[in-house]
């Protein structure tokens, strides 16, 4: 109650303008989301609004986003070989040619 009274000459007044204003915004939030911003539509913290892939390869249809500021590097001859595994193996267009 004490954190709703700003005007203290007029205590009841304070009061019930805070509650008034409370209920305000708890409608406002809950009932038009898509008008108004609260804590209680906020977007999530990394929701990344991408654009989809264009590659009709399933292994590029994962959404996903870079955790840092990008470097560039080659890779070496087992990391490559590593990744050429891993698109082999999980990549459903490749089953056909890896029976």
């Amino acid at each position: 109650m004490r954190a709703k009274v700003c005007n203290k000459a007029h205590v009841e007044a304070s009061i019930v303008e805070g509650c008034l204003v409370e209920e305000i915004t708890n409608l406002t939030s809950l009932y038009l989301p898509d008008l108004i911003s609260s804590s209680r539509n906020r977007p999530q913290r990394y929701a990344h609004n991408a654009d989809p892939s264009d590659s009709t390869l399933s292994l590029f249809q994962v959404r996903g986003w870079k955790s840092g500021r990008g470097t560039t590097r080659f890779l070496t001859v087992e990391e490559y070989k590593a990744a050429m595994i891993y698109i082999f193996t999980n990549l459903t267009e490749m089953d056909e040619y890896v029976e």
